[in-house]
């Protein structure tokens, strides 16, 4: 008997010291969830059970509540991971999606790969400076519009010039010049045809023998006729007779170049005069093409 009970004795104190030792490595190992339990609210519940409870339940109890723990624990450690393998499956397959798209874009443009090395090796400007290049540009562009929109909107006149040839005999010789359209065209023609030849058709060996400084006062048509005025130059000619007959017909042929004119009267500062010139040259009725 007395052996017996020191064998159940023996028994009961390698199972206590067996226990306490697991439940101080259990402990080692969950101590995170160990605190996790004590802080759960059904805890005290759990205690506060009948006092009656047996040793061999309350092991088997407790064995079952640190089952459950470990199970919990181990069923949050997978779903982490298979939480991650998934990202990481995810970010791996998006990143092949990507790397197929740049490849085909790669194929179909060739030379997509050499324009970025051409554009990540240009030097990086200052934003002021591309701002001013683009404002430049945009400058230059709409001035090129301007320009080209003003030569549209020109229209072409006929004017009348001479050449003189190695005899000393004048021709009359027609050219064409762009100018802006007004409400008198023929005023247009004759304020160009006074301001004389340009430099490449004097290269032409054009000339005009009005005389340097003549104005045009103003200009009208009444009944087929145009009365020209003219400032008081448009008198003194250098080349005798024929400079006046010149300079006459020139006017006469440029404005007669406009089909409501038939003929030209003159006036000299507004007044109409018998004639033009020390030499006489007969200016006081309308002169016509076929007075010259």
């Amino acid at each position: 008997m007395a052996q017996r009970k020191k064998r159940s004795l023996k028994t009961g104190f390698i199972f206590w010291v067996s226990f306490i030792l697991l439940v101080i490595l259990l402990f080692l190992i969950n101590r995170n969830t160990i605190k996790k339990v004590l802080s759960d609210p059904s805890l005290p519940q759990f205690f506060s059970k009948k006092e009656n409870t047996t040793d061999f339940e309350l092991q088997k109890q407790i064995q079952t509540e640190i089952e459950r723990i470990n199970e919990d624990t181990h069923t949050t450690s997978r779903v982490s991971q298979h939480e991650a393998y998934t990202t990481e499956e995810t970010a791996k397959d998006e990143t092949k999606v990507l790397d197929a798209e740049q490849q085909k874009t790669v194929q179909a443009n060739p030379s997509t790969s050499e324009k970025a090395n051409e554009v990540a090796s240009m030097p990086i400007e200052p934003d002021e400076q591309v701002a001013s290049k683009d404002n430049k540009t945009k400058d230059d562009k709409k001035n090129t519009s301007s320009e080209n929109q003003k030569e549209t909107e020109k229209k072409h006149i006929q004017i009348y010039f001479v050449q003189i040839d190695a005899d000393g005999k004048i021709s009359r010789v027609p050219i064409m010049r762009n100018v802006f359209p007004s409400d008198s065209p023929m005023s247009d023609a004759l304020r160009s045809l006074f301001s004389g030849t340009t430099e490449l058709e004097e290269k032409k060996s054009l000339r005009t023998l009005i005389p340097a400084g003549t104005k045009l006062l103003g200009a009208t048509v009444r009944d087929g006729v145009a009365y020209i005025n003219v400032s008081e130059h448009f008198e003194f000619n250098q080349y005798g007779i024929e400079g006046y007959l010149a300079e006459l017909a020139q006017v006469v042929y440029t404005a007669t170049e406009f089909s409501t004119v038939n003929s030209v009267q003159f006036l000299i500062e507004g007044q109409k005069k018998n004639y033009l010139g020390s030499d006489g040259i007969w200016i006081g009725t309308p002169l016509t093409r076929e007075s010259f």
